[in-house]
């Protein structure tokens, strides 16, 4: 059994002040990739609540600007 499923419109994710968010998506921006690329599903419109604030605050993250996995995740986020 897996240890993370694909995350649906169901599940809530913590939401930050705007400032909080960019500071937290900084610090953590390689961990999160991973995360999202792992429990997103492919239709970004069924992603949860906030996803797509954290993909848009991933998208001006420095550190990650090179992941295709990310490039991936901000192009579902574009698309719906």
């Amino acid at each position: 059994m897996p240890r993370l499923t694909p995350a649906n419109g169901s599940v809530m994710l913590e939401l930050f002040q705007d400032d909080a968010l960019e500071r937290f998506v900084e610090a953590h921006a390689d961990a999160l990739v991973r995360l999202f690329w792992a429990i997103l599903t492919e239709d970004a419109l069924d992603w949860p609540y906030a996803a797509r604030a954290f993909v848009a605050a991933l998208e001006r993250a420095v550190g990650v600007a090179a992941n295709p996995q990310l490039a991936e995740l901000i192009r579902r986020h574009h698309l719906a």
